[in-house]
């Protein structure tokens, strides 16, 4: 009896080669492949002895090897061999088994499920003697597992980037190949390849790719000639952050050159860094101790000394703690010649959290009369500096650095001012906002001014609850109370209020 394998040759036809040879409606694959055996060149075999070896399958049939690392190399005539004996009757065809192996190395678990559900089914049904049901075993057999016929699908995320992989599976031999009649996804993502067109015929697998531009809820809606599919994304989630500050405490006693680098533990990766803090033998703390103040990497600081100092200094770091790599933090420069002032603007899709200062002059032996008067978020997209000092006669380069944190789901970043020139504290007084780097301008008339530090407010002892930064800076003339100046913060806002901050700092001694 013969019997139509049209259905089942349909899971597995998606396949250039076995397309090729399952020509036949009425046989099998097994059969197929037997009767291609029969007619194909010594070329066409070479092809399917070298897919099989590819997908590292082994079978052979009879003395004659067919695909996989076993195989050795076959001759034409050892061929015109083996074609003979198939066309005697005296080379049996592939097992079950064997073809089952190879189609499930071609294609997705769930084809091949439903590939080998309708052969199961198809030669159930040609069998010329069916049992009798009055004399079936009693219980009876477990019933074999089908595939979910119709449309299926899965989602799968990684990062901002979502795959949607879409199949049909038919009900039986007369079932039609679904045909997209409307494709929509909403804002909040955006249809990167495989967007789905009108009159597309599903018959294979599909992939979609797309990008959530919005953290919110996205639906994908599909709809075929034969019914419509609705797939719905939750919100993005936002993993936890935990911030570790580092105090950096340089002896440059034991150095020579005037470009430093520190490097944080592994897993760490930096938010923001703070002008240093040097304590002169007098106690009077001193600005222009430092050039240059920036990232150089995601974890990695780099300090240009300004001259030759006797004298210790430290600067301070908050990074965030990513072992499983769920942030990305990515570092912007931006330079200018013999300018006193630059700005530097983050990418779209990042969060700043702080920046960076860097002076590069011809002759870094001598101690230069420069300061760093402004140093601050000027926007959410904008880090800026400006120096004074000194400045004739001379070239240099000024760079600025701003560190920009990858936005996820609903995480915000917030610019916090305050114009209050009585008091060198600011203190972040909204519970969701949690700060995580420092900026200054100083506005007074001084020729030669300097921001000298910036500190977390809650690591000076008696602040300890309190959420914020300390300012210090250093006029060369006058009071530092007379100046005229305004603070900034950089803060995060995590939709789950999961930022947790340590208590104390991490100590790295250079």
């Amino acid at each position: 009896m013969d019997c139509d394998f049209r259905d089942c040759n349909d899971f597995i036809k998606s396949i250039p080669i076995i397309n090729e040879i399952t020509q036949s409606t009425q046989l099998n694959f097994q059969s197929s492949l037997h009767e291609w055996f029969k007619s194909m060149s010594f070329e066409d075999y070479k092809k399917i002895k070298t897919f099989f070896a590819d997908l590292e399958v082994d079978f052979f049939v009879e003395f004659m090897p067919v695909g996989g690392g076993a195989s050795g190399e076959t001759t034409e005539e050892e061929y015109r061999n083996f074609q003979r004996a198939v066309n005697e009757g005296r080379i049996s065809k592939l097992s079950d088994q064997q073809v089952y192996t190879l189609v499930s190395k071609a294609i997705s678990p769930e084809v091949m499920s439903a590939y080998k559900f309708c052969v199961a089914k198809k030669t159930e049904a040609c069998t010329h003697n069916p049992p009798d049901p009055v004399n079936r075993p009693n219980p009876a057999p477990e019933p074999t597992e089908g595939p979910n016929y119709g449309i299926n699908y899965r989602v799968k995320q990684i990062g901002t980037y979502i795959n949607v992989t879409i199949w049909y599976v038919p009900y039986n031999e007369t079932d039609s190949w679904p045909i997209v009649e409307n494709f929509y996804v909403s804002e909040s993502v955006k249809c990167l390849s495989g967007c789905l067109k009108e009159k597309t015929k599903l018959d294979s697998e599909h992939v979609i790719v797309l990008e959530r531009v919005d953290p919110k809820e996205a639906t994908i809606v599909i709809d075929f000639d034969k019914t419509s599919v609705t797939i719905q994304l939750e919100r993005d989630k936002v993993p936890p952050i935990k911030i570790q500050r580092f105090r950096v405490n340089y002896n440059i006693n034991e150095f020579s050159g005037n470009l430093l680098t520190c490097t944080l533990p592994n897993g760490y990766k930096i938010l923001s860094g703070y002008k240093a803090t040097l304590m002169e033998t007098s106690g009077r703390v001193t600005g222009g101790i430092l050039l240059g103040c920036f990232p150089k990497t995601s974890n990695e600081w780099n300090i240009r000394l300004n001259g030759v100092s006797k004298a210790p200094f430290y600067i301070s770091i908050n990074a965030i703690y990513d072992p499983l790599n769920e942030w990305e933090i990515k570092t912007f420069k931006n330079s200018a010649k013999n300018s006193t002032s630059s700005n530097c603007e983050i990418e779209d899709g990042y969060i700043l959290t702080g920046g960076g200062i860097d002076i590069s002059l011809n002759d870094d032996s001598i101690r230069h009369e420069i300061g760093v008067h402004a140093f601050y978020p000027r926007d959410k997209k904008t880090w800026a500096v400006a120096i004074n000092g000194q400045l004739t006669n001379q070239e240099w380069e000024l760079s600025t650095y701003a560190i920009g944190l990858k936005k996820k789901g609903n995480l915000e970043g917030q610019i916090n001012i305050s114009n209050d020139n009585q008091t060198w504290d600011f203190q972040v007084n909204d519970r969701n906002l949690i700060p995580v780097g420092g900026g200054f301008i100083l506005e007074d008339s001084d020729p030669l001014r300097d921001i000298t530090g910036i500190t977390p407010l809650d690591l000076i002892p008696g602040s300890e609850n309190t959420r914020g930064f300390a300012f210090s800076w250093n006029p060369i003339r006058g009071l530092a109370a007379d100046s005229v100046f305004t603070k900034y913060i950089t803060s995060l806002k995590h939709p789950e209020m999961d930022i947790n901050v340590i208590p104390e700092e991490s100590i790295i001694n250079i």
